[in-house]
């Protein structure tokens, strides 16, 4: 008899489901095999491209049992109540578990199949925690599809970089020490996106004649190298920094602001979903809806642009996406070329839209400024501050002549308050302006009303 928790049913079932399917959803009907012994407790699922294994190193008597992975789904749950695994006959398998206080026993017929697992890799070369987001973000750069090329799978270069890109966007993330020399393809999954799998631990690589192993923790997963498909040279489409005609750089609160409105920009339901980022003096992320007369635009205050003015065109999912990815700088050589981000061992290129079609700047569009985030704290000195400011002279006065000057002081004292409250009235007086002009504003723009709604929870005025 094996048994495992009802928390690690519910642990296994996401990470297998990662790995076995290229999306991370569908059905599954692979087996999974646990095998248990004075070594501990293996579980294991594969397929002909895929294999995971989660590894208990805490002895237990000696068995084996094949499960069906809807099992997993049956006994999960938040609780370390045991399940009892037990094989019955030669394609028929008992789980037994309590809900709550009522016991629950199921029976599966598990389809007599050889199962197959890959070898055991033997060595090992340990790399930083950071290599399980490489791995992740490149497999959600690769495409979904293989075309000539063998889009679908990630490139590892024995030089340590890792490589992707489905044709409209490049990442490369180099750095790493892999143990062979030659470039390999392995097939995209989103296993490494795992919330189960341990954080800040190493990451652990090995290589057999077919396979390519990782391993993090308790979890190991190989991948079949794939010796037949066609790799891009993506090293060769990218240009030196120093070549751009313009650089703009995102402030951070400026990229969180956009990160969260964009969603809600208008035209993002159509082809290629474009936004238009101009960096014209001020940086503005502008955009369109087909039946809105009048563009939405976000004012980036914070960001700024050094270099030539420049106005792009571009698909709001790669600009998430660099965003997504932590970078803050992006370069231009311009409108009809690729835009680059590069940060540190990452380079991120990906393609730009028609430049003719890029939004320009219109009296009438509806302006978001970042400013008015509610996360927002200007750093500016405080004018009325300075207004209040003792002279220098009242500063230094001397000692012996403070009881003569105290009336003057005084007087001086209820002068400099009275200007306060002046300063105050015009202050309240201008943002009571601010707050018609918003509201007039508002009024004329009640046709793109809906895509404002969700945009103006980010504002905070008066």
């Amino acid at each position: 008899m094996i048994q495992i928790t009802r928390l690690l049913a519910r642990q296994l079932k996401p990470v297998f489901r990662r790995m076995i399917t290229e999306n991370g959803r569908g059905t599954i009907h692979a087996p999974v095999l646990m095998h248990a012994g004075p070594e501990g407790l293996r579980i294991r699922i594969s397929s002909s491209e895929v294999a995971a294994e989660y590894y208990d190193p805490t002895p237990c008597e000696a068995d084996a049992a094949y499960v069906p992975f809807e099992f997993l789904n049956d006994c999960e749950a938040y609780s370390d109540t045991p399940v009892q695994i037990e094989m019955t006959s030669g394609d028929r398998v008992m789980a037994t578990w309590n809900e709550g206080h009522v016991p629950q026993m199921k029976h599966y017929d598990v389809a007599a199949t050889e199962h197959f697992f890959p070898t055991r890799v033997e060595a090992f070369t340990d790399n930083p925690p950071e290599l399980a987001n490489a791995l992740h973000a490149a497999m959600e750069t690769a495409s979904n599809e293989s075309t000539r090329y063998s889009l679908h799978c990630i490139q590892l270069s024995g030089s340590g970089t890792i490589a992707a890109t489905d044709a409209g966007q490049i990442l490369v993330h180099s750095g790493f020490e892999f143990p062979w020399e030659e470039d390999l393809l392995i097939p995209r999954r989103s296993v490494f996106g795992s919330s189960q799998l341990p954080s800040n631990t190493k990451v652990e690589v090995g290589k057999s004649e077919r396979w390519v192993c990782f391993r993090i923790g308790s979890w190991s997963f190989q991948f079949a190298i794939n010796t037949e498909g066609r790799f891009p040279s993506l090293e060769t489409m990218f240009r030196d920094v120093e070549n751009a005609e313009a650089s703009i750089q995102i402030d951070s609160h400026d990229a969180t602001f956009l990160l969260k409105s964009m969603k809600q920009l208008p035209g993002g339901d159509t082809f290629h979903s474009p936004v238009t980022v101009d960096a014209n003096g001020r940086v503005f992320i502008r955009s369109q809806g087909e039946d809105a007369p009048s563009p939405v635009e976000i004012l980036l205050s914070n960001s700024t642009r050094s270099g030539q003015p420049e106005r792009i065109n571009t698909d709001r999912k790669f600009l998430r996406r660099a965003l997504d990815l932590g970078f803050r700088e992006i370069h231009v050589f311009a409108p009809d070329q690729p835009l680059l981000c590069v940060d540190g061992r990452r380079k991120y290129l990906w393609a730009t839209l028609t430049p003719e079609d890029a939004i320009k700047p219109s009296d009438d569009a509806v302006q978001i400024s970042s400013v008015f985030d509610d996360a927002y704290t200007p750093s500016h000195t405080n004018q009325v501050q300075q207004e209040t400011t003792m002279p220098k002279a009242e500063a230094t006065t001397n000692k012996h002549d403070q009881p003569q000057q105290m009336a003057s002081s005084t007087e001086e004292l209820i002068e400099a308050a009275e200007q306060l409250k002046a300063s105050l009235r015009d202050t309240l007086g201008k943002t009571n302006e601010l707050i018609v002009g918003l509201k007039r504003h508002r009024k004329e723009a009640k046709i793109v009303r809906t895509t404002l709604d969700s945009l103006r929870q980010l504002q905070t005025v008066g």
